[in-house]
């Protein structure tokens, strides 16, 4: 079994359904608002997992720095929230509806990042910018994330470049006003190398008949399965129908 993308079976899942199915599927987590919804999400998103098979090493990571951040939440938020108290830790008393909450929000954060990230497993920048392009975002957000995805490791790599030249030129950064002029001239240098690789990026786009609304280059080249899209589609209402149902019968 491979995790470094979707399995065969759903391989030919559009684009767009997928990016539909990810909107539909996290707005209905963001709003539910019981335990047991939030435990039915999370059972769907392993449902996602086994069929999309993300990279399971790229998923874990995501994972594990979301749920950093959750920990400060219960960190305060059960010894800040009203309620009946359940345990003390000194002078401090977290309460019943503190833990609730803090679970809840802990379920539904790792529901909605376990099927963001299946859903969109295997997908390329130009792929998803086409996605939500098609899904009638404006074409200048979609250039504005394909071009900054697209770059962010050029930058990165020019970055590392300027500076190992300055480490062989025998630059060692301390805390003096020698070093932050380097630093400046450094970032002087990637901004400028920046604004060359944008107005070269720019040329050829023209030369290649971008008009600068729509881009043309972005086309799937994948076959799309009218019965996996319906599928998928069916899959995301068939959980708001499920979260609906569990927060109607137990809103609590």
């Amino acid at each position: 079994m491979t995790t470094d993308g979707p399995a065969s079976s759903v391989r030919h899942t559009d684009p767009k359904t997928r990016f539909l199915a990810a909107a539909l599927i996290s707005f209905s987590v963001a709003f539910a608002t019981g335990i047991p919804a939030a435990i039915a999400a999370v059972l769907l998103s392993l449902v996602l997992i086994a069929l999309f098979r993300p990279n399971a090493k790229e998923l874990k990571k995501r994972l594990l720095a979301a749920n950093a951040f959750i920990l400060f939440l219960w960190v305060f938020t059960p010894f800040t929230t009203p309620g009946t108290p359940v345990w003390s830790i000194g002078p401090f008393t977290a309460t019943d509806a503190g833990v609730r909450l803090s679970l809840l929000v802990t379920l539904k954060c790792n529901a909605i990042i376990a099927s963001l990230f299946s859903l969109t497993a295997g997908l390329t920048l130009s792929e998803s910018a086409m996605a939500l392009q098609k899904l009638g975002l404006p074409p200048k957000l979609v250039m504005l994330l394909l071009f900054t995805g697209r770059y962010i490791e050029s930058f990165s790599q020019e970055y590392k470049r300027l500076r190992d030249a300055a480490r062989l030129r025998g630059f060692a950064p301390k805390t003096t006003l020698f070093t932050y002029r380097v630093y400046a001239t450094l970032m002087g240098q990637l901004f400028v190398r920046a604004f060359d690789r944008a107005e070269r990026t720019g040329e050829a786009m023209r030369l290649r008949g971008f008009d600068g609304v729509n881009l043309r280059c972005l086309e799937w080249a994948g076959t799309s399965d009218a019965r996996q899209n319906l599928a998928l589609i069916s899959f995301a209402v068939l959980e708001i129908a499920i979260l609906a149902s569990l927060m109607i019968l137990r809103p609590f």
